[in-house]
């Protein structure tokens, strides 16, 4: 652990004005060469994530729990039923660690321990906080609608007071964060492993939308908006979205 500590010292020494501050629980044991503090990075990955994977300590083993969320400055919002387990750790502050992954590409070698993957990802660590102020609850809601589709907020119907009371919204600050990037197409090899006419190489890979299928339910006049026929998200949530978030929902002669 002092190793790591001195690490962390020296990390924290050549980090810029525009970084995450260094901590032990963000040094890595291996591939420190992968290894970025900066936030643009950061943010980067993390806008065009769309599913997240929550893992925390559930009396005496762990849990990950894959959910989608949302980046607002420097937050991170997710969102779920008031008697679910995000409720329950947002209420008891508790410490979580957050990581987003982008599947690049599959690096094919010719030994079985060499094959590799091309990835970029982000781990945060920090507390869930619960979200009890309306106003900033119904402006995450909107960004999680936002980070799928732009847009899509204000073509859709926002809660109802029953809905918006059925629901909690945890907070994850942006505080100890780092990213991991292996854009590396080609692995290590022995000499001896090239002549023994086996492939190696590389297949990129990436997310692709296909055809929308409209609900079944739909009126023949009602078609689908541009982001959904071309659609190319995930996006970033912008200022201007949440800028016409609607007030949260009153009880009726409130």
């Amino acid at each position: 652990m002092a190793n790591i500590d001195r690490i962390a010292a020296k990390l924290r020494e050549s980090a810029d004005d525009d970084s995450y501050t260094v901590t032990p629980r963000t040094v890595p044991i291996r591939y420190r060469e992968r290894i970025r503090y900066d936030r643009e990075a950061a943010h980067a990955i993390l806008d065009e994530g769309l599913v997240a994977h929550i893992a925390f300590n559930r009396e005496d083993y762990p849990v990950v729990l894959p959910a989608v969320y949302a980046r607002h400055g420097e937050t991170l919002y997710f969102h779920g039923s008031r008697a679910g387990r995000f409720a329950e750790l947002g209420a008891a502050n508790a410490p979580v660690c957050v990581t987003v992954t982008l599947l690049d590409g599959l690096v094919f070698a010719r030994a079985w321990l060499i094959h590799s993957a091309a990835y970029r990802s982000v781990m945060a660590h920090g507390r869930l906080r619960l979200i009890t102020d309306d106003e900033e609850r119904m402006r995450a809601l909107a960004s999680l609608i936002e980070h799928v589709a732009t847009g899509r907020s204000a073509e859709a119907r926002p809660p109802t007071r029953q809905e918006f009371a059925s629901v909690a919204v945890v907070a994850l600050d942006l505080d100890e964060v780092s990213t991991k990037v292996r854009r590396e197409e080609q692995s290590k090899y022995e000499p001896a492993d090239v002549q023994g006419g086996c492939w190696a190489g590389y297949v990129p890979l990436r997310q692709v939308a296909l055809d929308p299928r409209s609900a079944p339910d739909l009126p023949d006049d009602v078609v689908a908006p541009a982001i959904v026929e071309k659609y190319s998200g995930p996006f970033p949530v912008t200022d201007e979205a949440l800028a016409i978030v609607p007030d949260p929902p009153t009880k009726p002669g409130a």
